[in-house]
């Protein structure tokens, strides 16, 4: 379910989502890059057309333009409540814009340098498929959704492909930029571990990697450390999660040791230091899943193991954040579509079944917060919140106030492709 197309009229219960398009377009009255002339203003109560998660890269020109579609306008407020996290490429659009429609610009060095259109628009793979199909099933539906990712074989912006794991923007070109030397990693279970977890590989050799500008990566001698899911199992299990790698011991080097040269001048912004203290009492530093580690002077081996935190579990309470108390019209009017009431996708504090565990979601992150219940002073670390669905937080400062109690944010990984399922949106 992805396509790279251009549509004239949209209307009655038509739908386009998960779309992009490199076409220049060129219109007499109305002129869009996706759709152009969208014929219903859709409302939570009245779902028709929908046009959601397209990105346009190129140019549009006619009378009226819109970067995305045309005619009427698809809105989030109190009165519509629908969200359509459509992009354009903000740096070719040359023509005057009439009508934006909600579609955002992006600056074309962040679809090349940086992957927010993976987290907002994969994370809302589930809320797309609803829309086409009207089901949000997880191993159904929402796995035949094209997923966004920077194939640049193919184009140089995001692209649709089917659902799978890819190369990440930031480790592009990794393969090609070997310093011909290894790095030897023992993984060890560690303690905090939830009942049943263990590691399935024992150990590893990564291939210690060059800089490579080309794609804005500016770090000699590293190496990727691996993600949990592929060396371990039990994450998301009996309110645990792993929250990244802790370096237990080096052989070879010294610790924070970094030898300049010809091919590594003086200019070291990588920090080679892995052991160093945070601010509490943790001994060494902890390194996310799928992190770099620069590697210090003559270090050939590492022993990692997983860090335990303490979890609990949140989310919106939809699968698209509405201001309004339906969603897709109800039973005996469902808005001239096929498609059922959406509901409810979480009802904050009751149990639901996480990675195989019956396990609580909350729907406010101070209803998480307070089910954390962290000691004081302890670290990042020790505690976190993660995402079993795309979260929106309103920032309020006279709320905040110091606090020594420190837990980490992340998304679950629930269908192991080594990418955050959810995005937080703050």
């Amino acid at each position: 379910m992805w396509a790279v197309l251009s549509v004239g009229l949209l209307d009655g219960s038509a739908r386009v989502i998960n779309c992009y398009s490199f076409a220049n377009v060129s219109g007499g009255t109305v002129a869009a890059g996706i759709v152009g002339y969208n014929n219903v203003a859709s409302t939570t109560t009245n779902l028709k057309t929908m046009v959601m998660n397209c990105m346009f890269y190129g140019n549009a020109t006619g009378t009226t333009i819109s970067p995305v579609y045309g005619g009427q306008i698809i809105n989030n407020n109190s009165a519509t409540g629908l969200n359509n996290f459509n992009y354009f490429l903000q740096d070719e659009f040359t023509s005057t814009i009439n009508a934006y429609n909600c579609a955002l610009g992006a600056e074309r060095r962040f679809l090349e340098r940086f992957e927010f259109y993976r987290q907002i628009l994969n994370s809302n793979r589930e809320l797309a498929a609803w829309y086409v199909t009207g089901s949000t099933d997880f191993t159904g539906s929402r796995s035949e959704m094209g997923k966004w990712v920077l194939d640049k074989s193919v184009a140089p912006y995001p692209i649709l492909k089917p659902h799978g794991k890819y190369t990440s923007i930031i480790n592009y070109d990794a393969s090609v930029h070997s310093l011909n030397m290894t790095l030897s990693v023992t993984i060890n279970q560690g303690s905090g571990a939830p009942t049943g977890a263990s590691i399935t590989t024992s150990s590893l050799t990564l291939t210690r990697t060059d800089k490579d500008p080309a794609n804005y990566n500016f770090n000699y001698d590293k190496v990727q450390l691996p993600y949990y899911n592929n060396v371990g199992t039990g994450n998301y299990t009996n309110n645990k999660v792993v929250v990244g790698w802790k370096i237990t011991s080096i052989s070879g080097g010294t610790v924070g040791s970094f030898t300049t040269g010809i091919d590594a001048p003086a200019y070291n912004f990588a920090d080679r230091e892995c052991t160093q203290k945070d601010l509490y009492s943790i001994s060494g530093r902890v390194f996310s899943q799928g992190a770099y580690f620069d590697v210090p002077t003559g270090v050939t081996t590492i022993t990692i193991e997983p860090y335990w935190a303490n979890a609990v579990y949140l989310s919106d309470g939809y699968y698209d954040k509405t201001y309004t108390s339906s969603y897709g019209g109800n039973t005996t009017n469902p808005g001239g579509n096929d498609i059922t009431v959406m509901g409810i996708r979480y009802t904050n504090g009751e149990d639901y079944t996480i990675n195989g565990s019956s396990q609580k979601v909350y729907t406010t992150m101070s209803n998480a917060i307070n089910a954390l219940n962290r000691a004081d002073n302890s670290s990042v670390y020790d505690y976190a919140v993660v995402l079993v669905g795309n979260y929106h937080h309103y920032y309020n400062n006279s709320s905040i106030t110091n606090d020594t109690k420190g837990f980490t944010i992340m998304s679950a990984d629930l269908d192991f492709d080594n990418e955050p399922d959810n995005c937080f949106i703050f």
